[in-house]
């Protein structure tokens, strides 16, 4: 059995009990606010402290908030997924804190508020004081677990690492209002003027209404639409780092079969926070036209499906091959307009041939469907990913389609 967990790059933690015992050169890989620990045999619990070294000899202390044992997921054995919590000061809380927030959203959400001098957007003190409060009942200029912090940037920092997903998720709305209150008024002063984050603070408004579990709603098609294509282009990155292990793992080769190379992404995917819909006999119809069709993957983040994923294994462009895959994903299947991928694991001797015979085959495809912008070519990030972007509308709701192509030894 191939072992999955050979993808992860890992590190060698302590694990501190509250006893006091130690349990030492433990594997782990970090991401986020989460240690994926392979044994599934060691003692972990609610409380324990994770400690982990830095290269310029400091350490970092995590607590656990869930230990996360996990049974055997696809091919990963019994394993742990620690949610932890950054050690900074003593103060403990009694909330989950926010799960959804990737470090990219808070660094989207920095440029967003203005707060690189410690202010948020054009907010008084008084005025921030107020708008926390009527989010979450905290008062953020008395609550001690903010009093030491001396900026209104400081408080929402430390207010988003700490506070729960519904809380945290308003406050984000209210500010996202406040911000395009803000843009409007240099709009009118000013009709030149561009928002150049307005793709950010749909992205950012997105994941904030699926925080207080609302769907969210836009107010125009345009608006709708940029919201999923930032949604799919973060898609796209996840595939592109999992690709990149996939590239460089040899186990993966010519002789491994398609659903192999599936379940790897799948396993990768969910291990990212994605979760796999099982039951799709209602979402399309069979190639036969007799039954519901089913693509390799249909995937949802935060209880919205949010991509398509169909997976294919090549050594040339089989045209018949690809366009039943095609067919499958695009025509028979995807009735809702889902941001959808097309992952090929290529294994050729001329990486750069294969990929100019398949992109004409994709240009020359006919989709029986509007085609609202012509298929692209997108950037490489390495020589052994190619991808290419086509942007198609069923009743005119537009979605993203991406052609991945990863080559493999």
């Amino acid at each position: 059995m191939i072992n999955r967990f050979s993808s992860f790059p890992t590190e060698k933690v302590k694990i501190i009990k509250a006893s006091g015992l130690i349990i030492d050169n433990v594997d782990a890989f970090m991401s986020n606010n989460m240690f994926l620990i392979e044994d599934g045999r060691l003692d972990i619990e609610e409380n324990d402290i994770i400690s982990r070294s830095l290269p310029n000899g400091k350490t970092e202390e995590y607590l656990v908030i869930d230990r996360g044992f996990k049974r055997t997921i696809g091919s990963f054995p019994d394993h742990y997924q620690v949610i932890v919590k950054k050690q900074i000061c003593n103060v403990t809380t009694k909330n989950k804190h926010s799960q959804m927030l990737s470090f990219k959203d808070k660094a989207i959400m920095e440029k967003l508020f203005d707060m690189g001098t410690g202010y948020v957007l054009n907010l008084n003190n008084s005025q921030f004081r107020a708008l926390i409060a009527e989010c979450s009942d905290i008062d953020v200029y008395s609550n001690p677990n903010y009093i030491s912090e001396s900026s209104k940037a400081k408080k929402l920092r430390k207010f988003w690492n700490n506070e729960n997903d519904i809380v945290v998720g308003k406050v984000i709305l209210e500010l996202l209002g406040v911000r395009e209150a803000i843009i409007k008024s240099r709009i009118e002063y000013d009709s030149d003027y561009n928002d150049t984050l307005a793709d950010e603070a749909l992205r950012i408004k997105g994941i904030a209404m699926s925080m207080i579990g609302d769907t969210p709603l836009f107010s125009s098609t345009a608006e709708r639409f940029q919201a999923d294509l930032s949604a799919a282009n973060a898609v796209l990155q996840d595939l592109i780092k999992i690709g990149e292990c996939l590239c460089t793992n040899v186990a993966y080769n010519e002789k491994t079969d398609e659903d192999t190379m599936n379940t790897f992404f799948r396993d990768m995917l969910c291990f990212k926070g994605y979760e796999e819909t099982k039951d799709q006999t209602r979402h399309g119809l069979s190639q036969s036209g007799k039954g519901a069709g089913e693509v390799d993957l249909l995937l949802t983040k935060a209880g919205k499906e949010i991509a398509l994923f169909e997976g294919l294994k090549l050594n040339g462009v089989r045209s018949q091959y690809i366009d039943d895959h095609i067919e499958k994903a695009i025509n028979n299947y995807n009735a809702l307009g889902t941001a959808t991928f097309v992952v090929a694991y290529v294994s050729c001797s001329d990486f750069g041939d294969f990929w100019n015979r398949y992109y004409e085959h994709l240009e020359n495809y006919k989709y029986g469907i509007n085609v609202k912008r012509n298929i692209i070519e997108l950037t490489a990030p390495n020589a052994s990913t190619k991808i290419a972007q086509i942007i198609l509308s069923r009743a005119e709701f537009d979605f993203p389609v991406y052609y991945i192509c990863f080559k493999i030894s």
